[in-house]
């Protein structure tokens, strides 16, 4: 126990005195320390010893037990520093009038702004680091973000005291909504006296020069910032000391864990663990990690233990199809591989936050375009997370002009629509946590419903220039002739008509439909759909041939030694799941052009593929976009495609 003590230092670096509001009480902390280190070396064995459970996937859940989840959240994100300055005294912390600097923001600002965030119709608060942060430039640049720690087990004055960070946590919970703290692991900041104190917790490393390397993104410096060797125990029990006094001394809900991909995954699952087995499964444990696979953001959520990682696979894909206007097949595409997670229903989704562009400026102002990200992400699976400014249309290209000051007079109708949105959400038990489906895509349009055993809310997305006449083929007959009412903005009405819903779709636009309730309408549905979100071949498999063709003159006799192999690679397993040792090679059908493959594949599975040549000294990809292709449920599909090399 003594050693232990000798080794975790006590938390109270010296502050520089002139960024102090009140002297640090040490010996208050000390006996936190030693309380928090008693715990750690009495429960370690405990801790290590137990196995990791992962969470249930979204169709194992009954409703009963997705009650418990987070899934019926809406989080909203804010800079401390740049939403409000809620303080009456004189001080003032801006260094410089520019974005860099130090803008005034504060603990009190948003303390005032409960009751807009509850009106606004948010459930959960996630506010940036607290921690003391560097006191004095570096360079150009200020901690006003709150990353560059400081000190562990100190707030930082700029932000406000701790009494005020209680009495926000406090203030929330009496409105029934939740406090999530950012918790940064991976480094400290550059001058931080415990770098010097303790250079042997620190990886010895430079910065980060490859970052496709995984061993630099683990041991090397993030933009020179002192990197944490997290594989030692003895960080990692300090660590686990830091969040005890947050977690004792705050009561939040949970917290945002910063740079997951910088920190080696054994870190993840024993320090998660922990803070589950300490204080509860509903402790909510959210990690930023990103990466636009689902593949990859699957397994970090499973072997970390994480409840939840930001969505950044389905945030390129909506930056990909509202913004850059690629097909909106590709967000069926993306949305087919829920089924790799192992909740899809908890993943954070977002259009942006202060690391990417904000989503209006990726639209180029088009608040059209935004709102149809916007409803998306409020009305799909998954959490939705709003970063301050994004119900106001907030603009801002990349950092740092992505961390302007709040404006709340701008766009009102923006925050009535995000409002509406929200409202419907929280009324709906479809919407919050309802299984989802897709019913129809093209290029230019995408529908979906989610659905409970009694009741079902169906959601129509427009993204052509032009107003769509549109048959959606729904799930289950309904009631005929029946009129259903738009519920955000009261646009034309839809109609139903035998198993579809036919609307007039305006340009640009979406539409959001609630179905009425009936006992138990969807249960035998709602049982397939279940198995079916957790095995892709559930529903079966469909016989499916790729078929490509070369210009006659390409495979003549003279010309075929050079071509050795065509093959076939794409999204599924069955075909490679994009690898290309594993691809799927092709027979050339006699001496023609022809080259071919008929393999089985899932039922209603939607896949992208792509061919590529493997000569004698090289291996040529077909160029342009991936093909994408959406199965029937049963039957057989011929895929035909030509390509001149």
């Amino acid at each position: 126990m003594n050693r232990i003590l000798a080794e975790v230092p006590a938390p109270d670096f010296p502050y520089p005195k002139k960024t102090l509001s009140k002297p640090f009480f040490r010996k208050k902390f000390l006996k936190i320390v030693t309380h928090v280190i008693f715990f750690l070396v009495s429960s370690a064995v405990l801790i290590l010893a137990t196995p990791f459970n992962p969470i249930s996937s979204q169709g194992d859940q009954t409703l009963n037990e997705q009650s418990k989840s987070w899934n019926g959240e809406t989080i909203y994100f804010v800079l401390i520093d740049r939403f409000k300055d809620g303080s009456h005294s004189d001080w003032n912390y801006s260094e410089m009038p520019d974005i860099n600097s130090f803008h005034g923001g504060n603990l009190k600002g948003i303390i005032n702004s409960l009751d807009y965030l509850e009106n606004l119709g948010v459930t959960t608060l996630w506010i940036s680091p607290v921690f003391s942060n560097r006191p004095s430039r570096f360079y150009n640049y200020s901690a006003y973000h709150g990353y560059w720690v400081w000190d562990f087990f100190q707030m930082d004055p700029r932000f406000g005291t701790l009494s005020q960070l209680k009495e926000l946590s406090e203030g929330l919970h009496k409105r029934g909504m939740k406090l999530i703290l950012d918790f940064v692991v991976n480094h400290m900041d550059y001058d931080a006296p415990f770098v010097k104190k303790f250079p042997e917790w620190f990886h010895p490393y430079g910065t980060i020069v490859d970052w496709n390397d995984s061993f630099q993104l683990e041991n090397f410096k993030v933009f020179g910032l002192p990197d944490f060797a997290s594989e030692k125990p003895i960080v990692q029990k300090f660590f686990r000391a830091v969040a005890r006094y947050w977690i004792e001394q705050v009561n939040p809900d949970g917290f945002r864990l910063d740079a997951v991909k910088h920190v080696p995954i054994s870190f993840w699952g024993s320090f998660n663990g922990f803070i589950h087995e300490s204080y509860g499964s509903q402790f909510f444990l959210l990690g930023e990690f990103l990466n636009g696979d689902e593949s990859i953001v699957s397994n970090v959520q499973a072997t970390g233990n994480f409840d939840s990682l930001f969505d950044f696979p389905l945030y390129y894909t909506l930056v990909n199809v509202i913004a850059k206007g690629k097909s909106a097949k590709q967000i069926g595409h993306r949305l087919y591989n829920d089924y790799q997670y192992l909740n899809a229903g908890n993943l954070a989704t977002f259009l942006d936050n202060h690391d990417v562009e904000r989503f209006v400026s990726s639209c180029e102002g088009d608040l059209r375009k935004y709102k149809l990200g916007l409803s998306f992400i409020l009305t799909s699976r998954g959490i939705p997370t709003l970063y301050y400014g994004d119900e106001v249309g907030l603009p801002g290209s990349q950092e740092p002009d992505n961390r302007r000051d709040m404006n709340f007079k701008l766009n009102p109708e923006i925050r009535n629509f995000v409002t509406a949105l929200l409202d419907a959400r929280k009324s709906s038990l479809a919407l919050k946590k309802g299984i989802q489906m897709q019913l129809f895509m093209d290029d230019t349009t995408y529908a979906f419903c989610r659905f409970t055993p009694n009741e079902q809310a169906i959601a129509i997305f427009n993204f052509a220039s032009s107003t769509k006449n549109l048959q959606i083929p729904l799930l289950a007959a309904q009631n005929e002739g029946q009129i259903l009412n738009e519920a955000i903005e009261g646009k034309n009405c839809a109609r139903i008509h035998g198993k579809n819903l036919f609307w007039s779709a305006p340009s640009m636009s979406s539409g959001l439909f609630l179905l009425p309730k009936s006992e138990n309408i969807y249960l035998d549905l709602f049982n397939k759909i279940q198995g079916w979100k957790k095995d892709p071949w559930f529903l079966g498999d469909v016989k499916v041939t790729f078929e490509l063709r070369f210009p006659e003159e390409k495979n003549s006799e003279s010309v075929r030694p050079k071509l050795l192999e065509a093959k076939l690679v794409g999204s599924l397993p069955a075909i490679g799941k994009w690898d290309p040792k594993s691809a799927i090679p092709l027979v050339r059908q006699g001496k023609g052009n022809a080259y071919s493959a008929s393999l089985k594949l899932p039922s209603k599975g939607i896949f992208e593929y792509k061919y590529f040549l493997k000569r004698e000294k090289d291996v040529i990809w077909q160029k342009g976009d991936n093909f994408l292709v959406e199965l029937p449920e049963s039957g057989g599909i011929h895929l035909f495609n030509n390509w001149e090399p």
